[in-house]
C-alpha cells in the first residue's frame, strides 16, 4: 500500500466520529451493545508511524526476489515428475528461473514457457538414461572377460593338450594353476607324499616339460606309491628292502623328500603370485580401454535416445521462436523474418 493512502486511512479512522448510541437488531431497542471503541491519540500516532515503515522491500535484491511471489503457473510437477526417482522441487526451480528470464504475461507466453520448462526437464531424463545405459554396460562382463572364461572352457573340453598355454594367460588361469598346487600341498601336509593322482593333474594344467611340477614330484614320490598288484597277504614282511649295494636303506629319506617338495610347491606358488600380479597389471589396463569404448551406449538404444533428444530440441527451439516473436509483438517491435531450424541426427 502506497503511503498516501496509508495516511489517508489513518485520517479516516481519526475522522469517524462515534456513535452515540446503537439499536439491538432483535429488540430494537437503543444502548442494547456496546459502542464502538474509540481510538486514542497515541494509538494513532503508532499506526501513522508504523505505515511510515511498511514500505516493503526496499533493496534491489529484495524486489528482485520478491518480484514473482505471486507466481501461478498451470503445469503441476506431480504430472510431469517420475515418482521415487524425480524431485518435484527441481522441475519447480526449473520453472521459476524460466519465469524470472522471461517475465510472460498472458496466457499464451505462459504456456510457451512452461513448454520450455518441460522440454529442459525432459531433456535431463534423456542424460539420465543416457548414464543408466552405459552403468548396464560397465556392469555386465566385458568383451575380453568372456572370451578369456570361454577359451578355458573349450581347452579343457576340447584341446586337453593347450590347457598349461591357455591357463598361463590370465589371472583366472593362474587361479586354476594355484588351485591345482595347493590341493598337492594339503595332501602332502596331510597324508605324507604326493599321490599319483595329484601328480596327473599336475601335468594336466602345467605339463609335461621336465621341470613341471608334475615331474618333479613324481621323481620324489614314484617309490613310495603303491605297487599296481598287490602281494597276497602273509606274503611280504615288515623288513626294510635292502638297497643294490647291500647297505642300509636312509631312514630320513622321506623327510627330507617332504621337506624338498614342501619348498618347491611354495616357490611355485610364488612364481604364480607373481605371474599373476603381472597379469592383473595388463587386464586392468584393457579393462579400462574397454570401459572407455563403453562410454557411449551402443546399438539401438543409442539410437533411440538420439532420436528421442532431437524431437524435445526440435519443439523447444520452437516454442522459444514464438515466445519471442509474442513479446517483440507486445512491445511493439518489428519481429525477424521466420528462420527454420532442423535438428537432426544425420550426417
Amino acid at each position: 500500500m502506497k503511503r498516501v493512502d496509508l495516511l489517508k486511512a489513518v485520517t479516516m479512522v481519526e475522522a469517524d466520529p462515534p456513535t452515540s448510541e446503537r439499536q439491538s437488531p432483535v429488540t430494537k431497542d437503543a444502548n442494547t451493545l456496546p459502542g464502538p471503541r474509540r481510538t486514542s491519540v497515541k494509538q494513532i500516532e503508532a499506526n501513522r508511524r508504523n505505515a511510515l515503515r511498511s514500505t516493503g522491500p526496499t533493496t534491489p535484491e529484495g524486489k528482485q526476489a520478491s518480484r514473482l511471489n505471486a507466481l501461478k503457473h498451470g503445469l503441476r510437477a506431480k504430472d510431469v515428475i517420475i515418482p521415487g526417482q524425480e524431485e518435484p522441487a527441481e522441475f519447480e526451480a526449473i520453472l521459476r528461473e524460466l519465469f524470472e528470464d522471461w517475465e510472460p504475461e498472458g496466457h499464451t507466453e505462459t504456456h510457451l514457457v512452461e513448454q520450455i520448462g518441460l522440454a529442459e526437464w525432459r531433456l535431463l531424463r534423456v542424460h539420465r538414461a543416457e548414464l543408466g545405459e552405459i552403468r548396464k554396460q560397465m556392469a555386465s562382463p566385458t568383451e575380453s572377460e568372456s572370451e578369456t572364461k570361454a577359451e578355458i572352457d573349450q581347452a579343457f573340453e576340447f584341446f586337453p593338450k593347450h590347457v598349461p598355454q591357455v591357463l598361463g594367460k590370465s589371472t583366472a588361469g593362474i587361479a586354476r594353476l594355484r588351485g591345482a598346487v595347493e590341493d598337492a600341498r594339503e595332501e602332502l601336509e596331510s597324508e605324507g607324499i604326493v599321490s599319483e593322482d595329484t601328480c596327473l593333474n599336475l601335468e594336466y594344467v602345467f605339463g609335461k616339460e621336465p621341470d613341471s611340477p608334475g615331474n618333479m614330484l613324481r621323481d620324489w614320490f614314484q617309490e613310495e606309491w603303491p605297487e599296481g598288484d598287490e602281494e597276497e597277504e602273509g606274503d611280504s614282511d615288515d623288513k626294510p628292502t635292502p638297497t643294490a649295494d647291500n647297505s642300509e636303506p636312509d631312514k630320513n629319506a622321506g623327510a627330507r623328500r617332504k621337506a624338498a617338495a614342501r619348498r618347491y610347491l611354495k616357490e611355485t606358488l610364488k612364481d604364480l603370485d607373481r605371474q599373476e600380479r603381472k597379469l592383473h597389471k595388463q587386464e586392468r589396463t584393457d579393462l579400462e580401454i574397454s570401459r572407455q569404448r563403453l562410454s557411449i551406449p551402443e546399438g539401438d538404444e543409442l539410437e533411440r535416445l538420439q532420436r528421442y533428444e532431437t524431437s524435445i530440441k526440435r519443439n523447444m527451439y520452437r516454442d522459444i521462436d514464438q515466445l519471442e516473436r509474442l513479446q517483440r509483438r507486445r512491445r511493439g517491435e518489428l519481429s525477424p523474418p521466420t528462420v527454420n531450424v532442423n535438428v537432426s541426427n544425420d550426417d
